[in-house]
C-alpha cells in the first residue's frame, strides 16, 4: 500500500497539474494551421497535454506495477519496499521544485537497484523530453516498454514524439497501443483527440475521444467542451 498521505497529495496534484496543464494548449506548437478559417475562426496546431508531472503521480494512484513483483522486493521485504516508496515520492518532490537533476539521479538509481520497476523510466523519459533531448526520452520510454509492454504511460509519451516528429501512424498505432493497456486514462483520450482533430482530420474520432476525456474528468473542462460542440457543428 502507498502512504496515505502520497496518494493524498497525489491525487491532489492529479487534479490541479491537468487543469494547468489543459489551460496551456493554447501554445503554439507549429506556424502552420491545419484547420482552415471557419466561421468559428481558425484553430492553429496545438501542443498536446504533455502531463509531465503527471505521470509521477500516476505510478502512485493506478498502482502501474506491484513493488512486491521486482526483484528483490519479496513479499517479506517491507522495510525495503517502503524504502523505495520515498525513493520515489523524493523524486516526486524534486520535480515539483523544479530540481530536475536531483529528480534524475533519485530515479536513475532506483532503476539501477530495481530494474523491474517500469514507471521511473517513463519519468526519466519525461525529464529528459521536457530538458529538450528528445532522444534520450526514446531511449527510457524504450526502456519502460521493455520492462513491461503495456505500459500505458510510456506508450501515451511515446506517441506524443512520435508525433512531434510527424510520424502520424506511428503516433495513432502507439496511442491505440496505450488505449489497450488503460482505457481510463484520460490523458491518452485526449491526446487521440487532438490527434485525429489537429493533423488527421477524423473531427468524429476526435469528437469520440474529446468526450470520453470529458466523461473520465467529470467534465469539467469548458475548452474541451467547446472544442467537441465547434466540431459537431462543423462535421457533415
Amino acid at each position: 500500500m502507498w502512504f496515505p498521505s502520497f496518494v493524498k497529495k497525489a491525487f491532489h496534484c492529479l487534479l490541479s497539474l491537468l487543469r494547468l496543464e489543459l489551460g496551456g494548449r493554447a501554445r503554439l506548437l507549429d506556424s502552420n494551421p491545419v484547420h482552415g478559417p471557419s466561421t468559428e475562426g481558425s484553430r492553429s496546431v496545438l501542443a498536446p497535454v504533455k502531463l509531465w508531472l503527471l505521470v509521477l503521480m500516476l505510478g502512485a494512484v493506478a498502482g502501474c506495477e506491484s513493488l512486491r513483483s521486482f526483484p528483490g522486493m519479496s513479499s517479506g521485504s517491507q522495510q525495503q519496499t517502503e524504502a523505495v516508496q520515498q525513493q520515489y515520492q523524493s523524486a516526486v518532490d524534486a520535480i515539483t521544485q523544479g530540481e530536475y537533476e536531483t529528480a534524475r539521479a533519485l530515479l536513475e538509481e532506483l532503476v539501477e537497484n530495481h530494474p523491474g520497476l517500469a514507471t521511473p523510466y517513463v519519468n526519466l523519459g519525461i525529464i529528459a523530453d521536457q530538458q529538450g533531448d528528445q532522444e534520450k526520452a526514446l531511449q527510457w520510454y524504450q526502456k519502460a516498454l521493455e520492462v513491461d509492454a503495456a505500459q500505458p504511460e510510456a506508450l501515451n509519451q511515446l506517441g506524443i514524439l512520435y508525433r512531434q516528429k510527424g510520424q502520424l501512424k506511428k503516433a495513432l498505432e502507439t496511442y491505440r497501443r496505450a488505449l489497450a493497456a488503460n482505457e481510463r486514462l484520460p490523458q491518452i483520450h485526449y491526446n487521440l483527440g487532438i490527434l485525429y482533430d489537429l493533423y488527421l482530420g477524423d473531427y468524429s474520432q476526435a469528437v469520440h475521444h474529446y468526450e470520453r476525456y470529458q466523461e473520465l474528468t467529470g467534465g469539467q473542462n469548458a475548452r474541451v467542451q467547446q472544442w467537441i460542440q465547434d466540431l459537431k457543428r462543423r462535421s457533415p
